[in-house]
């Protein structure tokens, strides 16, 4: 192996350094690296369910927390439906909220067979949720 030296040299060896250096340099290479570092991203990436969890968390209860996870309550199906909004992760949190509770009532109050009928006006993805009554009343009358 070659030996290490002091002062840098003119140009780059053909072959790395026998040892690393003991402390990092201070500018950056001039080439990424190649494989993953070991240390992980400040703000790790989490998963559109995850991220209703927690803005949940923060304004219900544990009981609503529960109901969530039981298949067949109005909440999960709520959060559910929520979920699998394509537009999900563009909403405000307050927006989010607000499509999460108008579910919770909708899965609350409308029985199976009324359902399919008022999802035509209520429950758009597309739709902003500020007009679904209005839809479904025009409808009814």
């Amino acid at each position: 192996f070659p030996r290490p030296t002091r002062a840098p040299t003119g140009a780059p060896s053909r072959q790395p350094s026998a040892m690393p250096t003991s402390t990092p340099s201070l500018a950056p290479s001039s080439t990424p690296t190649l494989f993953p570092t070991g240390t992980p991203s400040t703000n790790p990436s989490d998963s559109p369910a995850q991220i209703l969890r927690v803005i949940l968390q923060e304004i219900s209860s544990d009981k609503t927390l529960q109901a969530i996870e039981r298949q067949g309550t109005p909440q999960q199906k709520a959060f559910d439906w929520l979920l699998g909004d394509p537009n999900f992760l563009n909403y405000l949190e307050r927006r989010k909220i607000q499509r999460y509770a108008l579910a919770v009532l909708y899965f609350s109050t409308t029985q199976p067979e009324e359902a399919r009928e008022s999802m035509l006006t209520w429950m758009k993805y597309e739709s902003n949720e500020c007009t679904w009554f209005n839809s479904w009343f025009e409808n009814r009358f």
